[in-house]
């Protein structure tokens, strides 16, 4: 801070000549302490710094000019400033200390009149934002600041950051104030709540703990007949493939027996996979007959032991809705469907709202 201070207050007294406003003014010191010690808020960048600046010095000389009354002047300046601040995206609250500074300094500012935006303003100001950027970028920070919500989409919570943002605009729009943060930090502040919350609460939860326990399964051989009924009668979206010793060989899906039988349209779907499973007479045979000529293989397994979380960012990336789950000797033991992730996770987010409810009371 004592460096950025230095330097503005070099460049001033450089530049001071004969004038009779101080070559460094105080609400440099302000704008000092916002860029040096809180350089993340939405209030010490750049352009709020220098913008805010230009805006309070044209606005208070130009109401110092045309007002006879010095106090109406201090009041105009200080009110438009603050006014135009806001949609011109340059709050930085040592403005209004600039604009009262300059109808205050009624003598300079009728002998000066608008040369004062030059000095001392900006050869304050701008010698100072220049030594906020070398400070920071010496020891390692951001400035200007850089919001961590570029970092959001990685890992398993890619859909994450986007419900986030929606919630979020919501949320700011309906609070009505202005916040002194940035919303892309807020979003990835309130990624990382949202991910450290669930962590805790379902850290210790397992595959085995929400999956289907012994889930019906059926083996290479099997007839398509046979495992299309299956389908029909418990209206499975996959069933698990296993050998003989119920260790899995694949996963047969609806999608896997409508595909190999040419339907691409549902419409009297059924009546040609029944055309399709029925079993052929002879020896052989030109269509596939059992499950094995139809499954997918290899198939993508989970451990008992997974963790929940995990299995939900293995959900997200291969886009299946029905895993196996195996022990250790890869012997089937479960099924674990995207719809029982979503579940303990909502059952997770509902203890939680109703913890954060019950604690409000």
């Amino acid at each position: 801070m004592g460096f950025g201070i230095a330097s503005a207050g070099a460049v001033g007294q450089w530049l001071g000549g004969g004038s009779l406003l101080p070559w460094l003014i105080a609400p440099v010191g302000a704008s000092a302490v916002l860029i040096f010690a809180v350089s993340a808020s939405p209030l010490a960048q750049p352009w709020p710094v220098v913008g805010s600046a230009i805006l309070a010095s044209f606005v208070a000389i130009t109401c110092g000019l045309l007002v006879g009354s010095t106090l109406l002047a201090a009041v105009l300046a200080v009110a438009i400033t603050v006014g135009l601040m806001f949609p011109l995206r340059c709050v930085h609250p040592p403005a209004g200390a600039i604009a009262l500074l300059l109808v205050l300094a009624e003598t300079e500012l009728a002998a000066r009149g608008y040369s004062l935006m030059w000095h001392p303003v900006l050869t304050n100001v701008l010698p100072l934002v220049a030594a906020g950027m070398v400070f920071h970028r010496v020891s390692g920070g951001s400035y200007p600041h850089v919001a961590h919500g570029t970092s959001v989409s990685s890992g398993n919570t890619t859909a994450l950051p986007a419900l986030l943002a929606r919630e979020l605009d919501e949320a700011l729009e309906e609070y009505g104030e202005f916040l002194d943060v940035n919303r892309d930090d807020l979003v990835e502040l309130f990624r990382l709540v949202a991910v450290n919350a669930l962590h805790r609460r379902l850290g210790e939860t397992c595959c085995r703990d929400v999956m289907t326990k012994n889930p019906i399964a059926v083996e290479y051989g099997d007839y398509l007949d046979e495992t299309w009924a299956l389908f029909m009668q418990h209206r499975f979206k996959a069933i698990p493939v296993v050998d003989r010793a119920r260790r899995v060989i694949g996963i047969v899906t609806r999608e896997d027996i409508l595909r190999r039988a040419g339907i691409d349209n549902h419409r009297r779907a059924v009546r040609r996979v029944r055309r399709f499973v029925r079993r052929s007479n002879g020896n052989y045979a030109q269509k596939p007959e059992v499950v094995g000529q139809v499954m997918s293989s290899p198939v993508v397994t989970l451990d008992e032991s997974t963790p929940l979380l995990e299995a939900i960012g293995i959900f997200s990336g291969h886009g299946h809705s029905h895993f196996p789950v195996v022990d250790d000797e890869r012997r089937l033991t479960g099924i674990i469907a995207r719809s029982d992730a979503l579940r303990a996770l909502f059952d997770c987010i509902s203890e939680a709202a109703g913890e954060e409810v019950a604690s409000s009371s």
